[in-house]
């Protein structure tokens, strides 16, 4: 062997080689990047997506919840008017009922007036009877 025999000489490792290196972790990380802004991006539009969905279940709650108040305002409402009614036909009740006793109190009445002047009736015809009676002894004795 003898010294000047040449072996091969390992790859140098050239600026070139590092820049190209560089380079394609560069692109590496824009890819990632990209890749992860597009995820990102997605992620967004479902919250948009899920926020509008959220918004428009609120707006219908709020409008369920008006209907369902207003629903229980007429409730309350018609309820009220029922019970005025109720006390409108209780105090017409009361009033007929009033009148009715007051009838019945003339009524009372007027049938006492009638047994006293058909008793004062039965008196005089019995007093005239009994004045006849004298009279046609009157007559019968002259």
């Amino acid at each position: 062997h003898s010294p000047a025999a040449v072996t091969p000489s390992p790859m140098k490792h050239t600026h070139d080689d590092d820049l190209k290196l560089l380079f394609a972790n560069i692109e590496s990380l824009h890819e990632n990047l990209t890749r992860r802004e597009k995820d990102i991006t997605t992620q967004e539009a479902d919250l948009l997506t899920a926020q509008l969905h959220s918004n428009r279940l609120a707006t219908k709650l709020e409008q369920d919840e008006a209907e369902l108040n207003e629903a229980r305002n007429n409730a309350a409402l018609r309820s009220l008017e029922l019970d005025q009614r109720e006390q409108l036909l209780n105090l017409e009740i009361d009033r007929r009922e009033q009148r009715l006793n007051q009838q019945e109190q003339l009524l009372k009445l007027k049938e006492a007036q009638l047994l006293q002047l058909e008793q004062s009736l039965y008196d005089r015809a019995k007093q005239l009877a009994s004045n006849v009676c004298i009279n046609s002894n009157i007559v019968a004795t002259d």
